[in-house]
């Protein structure tokens, strides 16, 4: 099941199947009456941060870019 995520004004396609077999939260959310693909928001998070976390939880690994700086991190 793709699922899409807003963040801010990025649009970040996923699966939402996969998502759900690795976080109780994401498991939550798709569990409930969403059609086959949904779409969740997230203004309130820079679209990298989101890319980063979803990477590690599908790899195991956090990898932050080079460019992106400690302060904006954290």
């Amino acid at each position: 099941m793709d699922s899409i995520l807003k963040v801010n004004k990025s649009e970040l396609v996923v699966s939402g199947l996969q998502l759900s077999l690795l976080s109780p939260y994401f498991r939550c959310i798709f569990s409930g009456n969403y059609q086959k693909q949904a779409t969740l928001p997230f203004n309130h998070i820079s679209p990298i941060v989101v890319e980063i976390v979803l990477n590690a939880m599908m790899i195991g690994v956090l990898v932050v870019p080079q460019n992106y700086s400690l302060e904006g991190w954290v």
